[in-house]
């Protein structure tokens, strides 16, 4: 008979990582997995300034913190792909990329991915020009011609950072109103490295065998314009990394994942934490919290129900 776990977590990412601490702490026999690097997209953050306990601290240094409390605490994450989750009676089963695990509950902490822009070039040229970590691919375009894409902090602290290797980054968004912290605006307006243009939108992402120019559309007047770049990093939103789960009627009409306050969803035995909950606000604290009260919420389930 194959062995049942008390908890599978998906996703190694701040909640993850947190809520597999607890469970330890706890003595709840579990699994943890994730196909990407611990720490998640902490990993690809250029500065962390908000995190209680860091005046400032790089995204990949925190991420390998994360990852050093891992180790301290003997938890083993196993590198595999999860490619679906079902329930069957009171016992989920867990399919990866390689097996199949059986579990009495689930946590699932699997982030969000970017979200596309969805014009023509944009898959094409995608690693050929085209981003969605600045961190990873800006060192390619140092003093080039870069374009970002969108108004939220993830738009404006990837400028900053791309500002650093070039002084032609250009914000590309499609109207004068900017969703970022009013810190970000500030310092993204003081500096001289980084360029605001608006109201445009993308209309497709051009080149030969690698990005050359945009197309672009002003939302106003209409009119299109050929916008010289070398690269584009694209932050306009993110979307739930939730294919994995049979029962859609958790998922709100976003595809994100719905909790109560105690981060349960409507499908008993499965917990949600993070990024990937509905929510309006997404942030490494946040996630953090998520996953310790997860954690303490499978581990008063298990206790009741088994």
């Amino acid at each position: 008979m194959d062995k049942i776990y008390d908890a599978i977590i998906i996703g190694a990412g701040p909640s993850g990582i947190t809520a597999s601490i607890y469970l330890k702490r706890s003595g709840v026999d579990f699994l943890l997995f994730d196909n990407g690097m611990p720490g998640g997209k902490v990993n690809y953050t250029y500065q962390v300034e908000n995190y209680l306990g860091f005046e400032n601290i790089n995204g990949s240094d925190l991420a390998f913190k994360l990852y050093q409390q891992l180790i301290y605490n003997k938890i083993l994450l196993k590198t595999e792909k999860i490619t679906l989750v079902k329930k069957e009676g009171d016992i989920f089963k867990v399919e990866t990329n390689k097996k199949v695990y059986l579990s009495r509950t689930i946590l699932v902490a699997s982030g969000t991915r970017e979200r596309k822009l969805h014009v023509e070039g944009e898959d094409k040229f995608f690693g050929k020009g085209v981003s969605t970590c600045a961190v990873c691919d800006g060192n390619f375009y140092k003093g080039q011609k870069i374009a970002v894409i969108g108004a939220g902090n993830s738009a404006f602290e990837e400028a900053l950072y791309l500002s650093s290797l070039s002084d032609q980054v250009f914000i590309i968004h499609r109207s004068d109103t900017f969703r970022a912290d009013q810190l970000l605006c500030q310092k993204v307006e003081n500096n001289m490295n980084i360029h605001l243009k608006y109201p445009y939108v993308v209309k497709e992402i051009l080149g030969d065998d690698h990005v050359s120019s945009l197309r672009l559309e002003n939302t106003l007047s209409h009119q299109e314009e050929v916008f010289d770049c070398r690269a584009v990093f694209t932050y306009i939103g993110s979307e739930a990394n939730t294919s994995f789960i049979e029962d859609k009627r958790i998922l709100d009409s976003n595809g994100f994942i719905e909790v109560n306050g105690e981060m349960e969803s409507r499908l008993e035995g499965l917990f949600a934490s993070g990024d990937v909950t509905s929510k309006h606000l997404r942030q490494i604290a946040v996630a953090s919290g998520d996953g310790a009260l997860a954690a303490t919420s499978i581990n008063r389930y298990l206790k009741e129900k088994f």
